[in-house]
């Protein structure tokens, strides 16, 4: 059998006939357009390595999101650039950074519908928690995470990450989550302190809230809570 001379793909060329091979249709609504939004601009900033895409002032993203939601796009991620950036990502979780502010630039003008939460911080929070969980329980004991409806009438999924530790103690347990915070009963010896400082501010970014369960009571139990509609809320990146 010979090579064949005309491969199907090559049928494609014309535009009709593309439209009679396709297998995909993609509508506006399948989408998702990224945003980059900077800040201490006036004015929107063309991106030199990405030809047609801006960076974009607080007042050209609002507008830029209307018209995105007027065009039947489905989805807006915002990316923020923060004038000053370290090493922990502090402009990500700063409520009054310009990513912060920018999502509740775009929230006000077009709703949270169109908008997506970062799982990617979530999972971070989920990673921090576990990562302590696993450091302060004893070879042969037992780290379980649990999810479920949180309280009838509410809309919040409770996530509850617990250990058969040591446990926190009740002079610690309203402290944990504070920035630099080291326990006295060396929970968070070890470590930077910022870990659980992290965590408070990212659930807070998304409307949820987290807390120890059981103070003074051996085994640490975490519980936070995250609204049930999180993934149709603002993309927390930077």
């Amino acid at each position: 059998m010979s090579f064949p001379d005309v491969r199907p793909r090559r049928l494609r060329q014309s535009p009709a006939m593309r439209r009679l091979v396709t297998e995909t249709r993609p509508a506006p609504a399948e989408l998702v357009l990224p945003l980059f939004v900077r800040e201490g601009l006036s004015e929107p900033r063309p991106v030199s390595s990405l030809p047609g895409v801006l960076q974009h002032s607080r007042d050209s993203l609002r507008k830029a999101a209307v018209d995105a939601v007027q065009a039947g796009i489905g989805g807006l991620m915002l990316f923020g650039v923060p004038d000053e950036r370290d090493e922990v990502g502090t402009g990500a979780t700063d409520p009054d950074g310009i990513l912060n502010v920018a999502i509740r630039d775009v929230v006000s003008e077009v709703g949270d519908a169109t908008v997506f939460v970062d799982d990617g911080l979530i999972v971070r929070v989920l990673t921090n928690l576990l990562a302590n969980a696993v450091k302060h329980t004893p070879s042969g004991g037992k780290v379980r995470v649990e999810a479920r409806k949180a309280d009838e009438g509410t809309d919040f999924v409770l996530i509850r990450v617990s250990d058969t530790g040591p446990g926190i103690t009740s002079e610690d347990a309203p402290n944990v989550f504070d920035r630099f915070y080291q326990g006295g009963s060396g929970r968070s010896r070890g470590g930077t302190g910022l870990g659980l400082a992290f965590c408070r501010l990212a659930v807070a970014l998304h409307g949820g809230t987290i807390h120890v369960a059981n103070p003074g009571q051996p085994g640490a139990t975490i519980d936070l809570t995250l609204p049930a509609a999180a993934a149709d809320h603002v993309a927390v990146l930077a």
